[in-house]
């Protein structure tokens, strides 16, 4: 028989959250084996875990400092465990010391692969962080309206809005001129007219733990003929994504096609000392307890698949005016796609 087996606090480690539903700072221990799941806690976390998390059984530590393998080993051998599944960040030398209680390990990318594949609940929370993104997008742009918004007070305003919410964003991208040739470039400044600016919002509810994602770029006045161009160009390939979306679609098909698109519109990809311009990165990546997750939109193998939900993110940069990068969250369906987000897409303020 073999075990899945994580070593970890639930609040940085996805897979150990989505088996448990158990939000702990500190490290616990998950065994799932025979079809039951179980997790083993220290006092501090054995009241809270019989009451929460959704395990089939919660066991109290009694192992000392430094016996906690030895403690583990004895349950994993009472079931009959042979094999021991883990994660590829699993820590070796402690793989070294379940070797030599004689298990063997098979080492995986992701333990629960099925999280690809979202319930309607998750999908329902995944709106819901998006529907809070959005609200948060309509402050930010009040406040990149008045006379004076800079990069910082129009983030600020983003993030104090999702925080009243339930939300934590972190780096919110506000990146203004040439600033945003940079996709992950967070932007800091006086933000001004005729000039791009992308905003790009990527919030984590406290409460599910489940990831929103959101793009926007707008100018203040009237852009500059080659920025238009730009804007309308990834514009035209996001509908051109849209229109590809299904089960079965490879990723890399994708993300070729939008390639060809945009050097057809007259921006290839190039390089100006040595830094990449055009479109540069992949269309897109799914969402949910972690920002990015599989399968990809990009020159991977990855395949849509009924349930995933994922970003439609295609974007433009060129160092000499800055980028453009227009952002969705969709869902898979069994016909196409179903589009989460419902924020417009303006682009002259």
């Amino acid at each position: 028989m073999n075990a899945k087996l994580i070593i970890a606090d639930s609040e940085s480690n996805a897979d150990l959250f989505y088996a448990t539903r158990f939000l702990a700072h500190d490290p616990l221990i998950f065994i799932e084996a025979g079809g039951k799941k179980m997790i083993i806690v220290s006092s501090l976390e054995f009241g809270r875990a019989k009451r929460q998390a959704k395990v089939d059984e919660v066991i109290l530590s009694k192992a000392g400092k430094g016996k906690a393998i030895e403690e583990v080993a004895a349950i994993l051998k009472k079931r009959g465990v042979k094999e021991i599944q883990v994660q590829e960040s699993f820590a070796y030398s402690v793989a070294k010391k379940f070797e030599a209680e004689g298990f063997t390990f098979d080492i995986t990318s992701s333990l629960f692969p099925e999280r690809g594949i979202k319930t309607k609940e998750e999908v329902a929370w995944i709106e819901e962080a998006q529907r809070a993104t959005e609200a948060a997008l309509t402050v930010g742009l009040t406040v990149l309206r008045t006379p004076g918004a800079t990069s910082e007070s129009v983030r600020k305003a983003i993030d104090a809005h999702l925080f009243d919410a339930g939300y934590d964003a972190k780096e919110t991208i506000v990146a203004g001129g040439t600033q945003a040739a940079d996709p992950h470039e967070q932007g800091k400044g006086p933000l001004r007219k005729g000039e791009t600016i992308v905003i790009d919002i990527f919030p984590r509810s406290r409460k599910t733990r489940y990831f929103a994602d959101m793009t926007r770029t707008v100018c203040i006045g009237e852009p500059s003929v080659k920025l238009q161009k730009m804007y309308d160009a990834v514009l035209g390939a996001q509908e051109l994504i849209f229109s590809m979306l299904k089960p079965g679609i490879p990723g890399q098909d994708i993300q070729g096609v939008v390639e060809k698109f945009f050097q057809a519109q007259g921006f290839p990809r190039t390089e100006t000392q040595g830094a990449p311009e055009g479109f540069i990165h992949g269309v897109g990546h799914s969402v949910g307890l972690e920002l990015h997750e599989r399968p990809s939109i990009n020159n991977s193998n990855d395949v849509l698949r009924e349930g995933n939900v994922v970003t439609i993110e295609p974007g433009l940069y060129y160092r000499d005016v800055g980028g453009v990068r227009i952002e969705d969250i969709v869902l898979i369906t069994k016909d196409g796609y179903r589009n989460l987000t419902n924020f417009p897409k303006q682009f002259v303020l």
